[in-house]
């Protein structure tokens, strides 16, 4: 895992994990990358993923379509809120309200 140096003083540090020995199946790192995915959430909750193998152009759109989706109104992003998703666990939420996940949502 490589941690990756930023310029804001709140968030100096966000882990890297590069996954491509897992996506090729070229090498042994079937304990390494879930341990530094543990790791990762354990000390900054968040992380970066390099070597998934996602097309670039894929990501470009994915990413555009969700500044489209949050550039909307919080009226219409509610129409497809949490609470719709069921088992699915998809949906919005505003920020703040987070669902909080119970055993049976897992079921």
């Amino acid at each position: 895992m490589t941690i990756l140096q930023v310029v804001d003083k709140e968030l100096s540090e966000v882990p890297i994990i590069d996954i491509s020995p897992l996506v090729s199946q070229t090498s042994n790192s079937s304990d390494v990358i879930p341990d530094q995915i543990r790791q990762a959430f354990h000390d900054y909750g968040f992380f970066y993923i390099i070597g998934h193998g996602v097309d670039e152009q894929l990501q470009k759109q994915l990413e555009h379509l969700s500044q489209q989706f949050f550039a909307q109104d919080v009226e219409t992003k509610l129409k497809i809120r949490m609470a719709l998703g069921g088992k699915a666990w998809r949906g919005y939420f505003p920020v703040g309200k987070a669902i909080k996940p119970t055993c049976s949502t897992f079921e």
